[in-house]
This record gives C-alpha cells, structure tokens and sequence, in this order.
C-alpha cells in the first residue's frame, strides 16, 4: 500500500526560536508573580550598597552582582543552603 499525503489533515507546527519571542518572553515574565517581584526591587541601589563590583582579576563568575544578590534572596526565601543549589 502506497501512502499518500493529505495536506489538508497535516497540522503544521511553527518552531520559533527564543530569539525570535525574547520581547514576548520578557513581557509574559515580567506579568508573571515572579516578573512583579523582580520589578519590586531595586536592583541597582542594592549592588551599590552592597559594594558587589565584577571581578576582573582571577576566573570569570558565574552570575553578574544583580545574579549574586538575586540568589541570596532565593536562598533566604527558600532556606536553601548553598549545597542544595
């Protein structure tokens, strides 16, 4: 039996990539409980109170100053010790 295609019950699917929706990705983020969250806190004012500067010297870090206060929050708000993350 030979098959044929029927384009009229193929569903064609649209893979995007991330770049192509990061603007609808950031907006759907920032709407979400976790983007409110993320606009509530001044995150400039607090790498500077904090004095967290780049560290030019030594290996690369992982997370930007605004990444390392983002995870002592997290690791606050979930009691989670470094080992855990």
């Amino acid at each position: 039996m030979k098959l044929r295609r029927i384009s009229d019950f193929q569903h064609k699917f649209s893979f995007l990539s991330a770049t192509e929706n990061l603007e609808a990705f950031h907006t759907r983020f920032l709407e979400s409980d976790l983007g409110k969250n993320y606009k509530a806190i001044p995150w400039n004012s607090l790498v500077k109170n904090f004095g967290i500067k780049e560290n030019p010297l030594g290996s690369k870090m992982l997370f930007s100053p605004r990444g390392r206060i983002g995870l002592m929050i997290l690791k606050q708000v979930h009691r989670m010790h470094k080992k855990f993350l």
